[in-house]
């Protein structure tokens, strides 16, 4: 479903260039459900964003389904991450001003489902927020936010899902009952790629990959 061939990123620093990554590599298959660990500054988030056809590499290749995005045109990869990614951020990234429910729907406005106000009504009973459906995210607590944005997610049907740090403001609890969301997404087929600190996302992933210095260094 993923492939990332020999990644690299450089960025323009005030005192020069600086590597985030180098040559990394790293595949996610239908059903799986892999974690990528490593330290502040690690190139965790800068692999995810290249993942999911929003920053361009540096060198290397990106296989999405087995089709490369920075191929396409802007707006022909923009209607291709509609139609085969959902992302899940820490910061959750609601509409302040949108319902639940209306939030859920933004997807439909670049991705066409039918009936979708059904879809994203099932969606919304699925994460247990039909209680909360016309309510705005000011008034939800942050365990129902990421709910929200895992709903949203989901809506378009995607092959794969991106989240970066999904549980870093989340308790225990509610960072359980995301990674068991994630997981039940990959029992359906789905296919999950995880940036996070969160050590426990081990328990849920088939596989945890180190990254160091902008390098793949390790696979458990």
């Amino acid at each position: 479903m993923l492939e990332l061939k020999q990644i690299s990123k450089i960025f323009s620093g005030p005192q020069g260039p600086v590597r985030v990554l180098s040559e990394s590599c790293l595949s996610v298959k239908p059903g799986e459900f892999v974690a990528v660990h490593g330290p502040s500054g690690c190139g965790k988030s800068t692999m995810l964003l290249i993942a999911g056809g929003l920053l361009a590499p540096g060198k290397g290749k990106v296989l999405i389904d087995g089709q490369d995005p920075y191929k396409m045109a802007p707006n022909q990869r923009c209607g291709f991450r509609a139609g085969k990614l959902g992302f899940v951020f820490q910061q959750f990234h609601l509409v302040p001003y949108l319902t639940v429910l209306e939030n859920v729907l933004t997807i439909a406005t670049v991705n066409r489902i039918e009936n979708p106000s059904r879809r994203a009504k099932e969606l919304i009973s699925h994460f247990s927020l039909d209680h909360r459906m016309n309510h705005l995210p000011s008034q939800l607590s942050t365990g129902e936010r990421q709910r929200v944005a895992l709903a949203r997610a989901l809506f378009n049907n995607p092959k794969l899902i991106l989240a970066d740090e999904p549980t870093g403001n989340l308790d225990e609890k509610n960072a359980a009952m995301v990674f068991e969301y994630l997981a039940e997404f990959t029992a359906n087929g789905g296919a999950v790629l995880v940036v996070t600190h969160d050590v426990k996302a081990a328990k849920y992933a088939h596989r945890t990959v180190h990254l160091k210095d902008g390098k793949v260094v390790q696979e458990s």
